[in-house]
Order: C-alpha cells, then sequence, then structure tokens
C-alpha cells in the first residue's frame, strides 16, 4: 500500500474507541472537470463550458477547425490556452455555468 493515496485513522476518529491501533482509509480521489469550448466561427466567437452546463450537447456532434464546435479539454488551463489560440475575436464565459 502507498502512504500517498491512504490516510490515517487516529484514534477516536469516526466515533472508534481505540487506543493504539491505526487503520488506514483510502483518500477520495478528486472527481476532474471536463471544460468544453463552443468555437462559433461564423459569429466569431468562442465560449468556455463546465462539463455539466445545459448548453453542453449529450449526443457527439461533429467538430471542425475550419467551421467550429465542441471541443473538450481534461482542466481549465488547457481550455483557456485553447480559447486563446481558437482565431477568433471575442472570447466569453458561459453566463449559466460560469467557469
Amino acid at each position: 500500500m502507498s502512504g500517498s493515496f491512504f490516510r490515517k485513522l487516529v484514534r477516536g476518529d469516526r466515533g472508534v474507541d481505540c487506543k493504539h491501533s491505526l487503520s488506514l482509509i483510502p483518500y477520495a480521489s478528486p472527481v476532474s472537470m471536463i471544460y468544453w469550448l463552443h468555437i462559433a466561427r461564423a459569429i466569431d466567437r468562442v465560449t468556455l463550458h463546465r462539463d455539466r452546463c445545459s448548453e453542453v450537447p449529450s449526443t457527439a456532434t461533429s467538430s471542425d477547425f475550419w467551421e467550429g464546435g465542441w471541443f473538450d479539454y481534461p482542466d481549465k488551463e488547457r481550455a483557456t490556452r485553447a480559447m486563446e489560440q481558437a482565431g477568433v475575436n471575442r472570447q466569453r464565459l458561459c453566463p449559466l455555468c460560469k467557469p
């Protein structure tokens, strides 16, 4: 067992009444959030959305660099870098999910 993935359960924690025993409990892994960029070249705009925003389509759609579309990124840093490099004049954050 790796020490980085576990924490010690100290005595008295969670109502456990034991003087000398220690237990290991796995840390809850953080849930990674996916960010979506909606590039709309026809109106010269790119919008950043969170994964669970109601504007993000639930089904896969076709995306093309020249026409635009929906593109997913594993973290906010990469999404904002891609947003800056999208080649459009208007950049905005979604007013619904406020990423």
